[in-house]
């Protein structure tokens, strides 16, 4: 009921210690207008502004696009961020404006890119992504992961991750492993270097270019 600016904080971690924040805001104003409303928390779906109006001679309520309601608490949509007007009146025609800044919403999918090794019964996949908001998560089957370097214990050729933003937004992607014992190989082989190979019938000779 005082008049002020307040945050409802609210937390939950599930059983692999992924935790969850969400922060409600509160405004409670002179003009017995109470607005609440989801303002930091990043999210891909609408958000919706609460208002109540506590006002015995209260009449109407005029929404951002110029409609007219006749209740004193009315809950307002909105897709886009942007800033949102309301204008109460009450039966005597003394009007309140009521301004709300929404920046909260996002619906751009984040982009990236994986690639990886394994060796001796573990892969490894490092996972390279982009996004405005920040990456919240990666996800390979079904578990997710906070860093973009992911440790399989076992041997995969192939990984599809699913990349997260913290709004929501995902991002599908894909991307083939390598041999490291192969890599390895090719590591140690000196460009500009002749090789020969001896066969029962015939030699071959191989020459390394620095460029391939």
């Amino acid at each position: 009921s005082k008049v002020g600016a307040y945050q409802i904080k609210y937390s939950i971690s599930n059983s692999t210690n992924v935790s969850v924040v969400k922060i409600r805001s509160v405004f409670i104003t002179d003009n017995n207008v109470n607005v609440t409303f989801d303002k930091t928390t990043y999210t891909n779906q609408d958000v919706t502004i609460n208002l109540s109006i506590n006002d015995d001679y209260f009449d109407y309520l005029v929404l951002p696009n110029n409609t007219k309601v006749y209740k004193k608490n009315y809950s307002y949509k909105v897709s886009e961020n942007g800033t949102y007007v309301f204008n109460t009146y009450n039966k005597i025609n003394t009007g309140k404006t009521i301004t709300v800044e929404i920046r909260n919403i996002n619906k751009t999918n984040p982009t990236g890119s994986c690639s990886g090794s394994y060796k001796n019964g573990v892969s490894i996949i490092n996972v390279s992504a982009n996004d405005d908001i920040g990456v919240a998560k990666y996800v390979y089957g079904g578990i997710s992961y906070t860093t973009n370097q992911i440790k399989i214990n076992k041997e995969i050729k192939t990984a599809n991750i699913t990349i997260y933003d913290k709004a929501g937004n995902s991002k599908n992607i894909s991307c083939s492993l390598k041999n490291r014992n192969d890599l390895e190989i090719l590591n140690s082989i000196t460009p500009g270097y002749n090789y020969k190979k001896k066969t029962k019938n015939v030699t071959l000779n191989y020459y390394i270019s620095s460029t391939n």
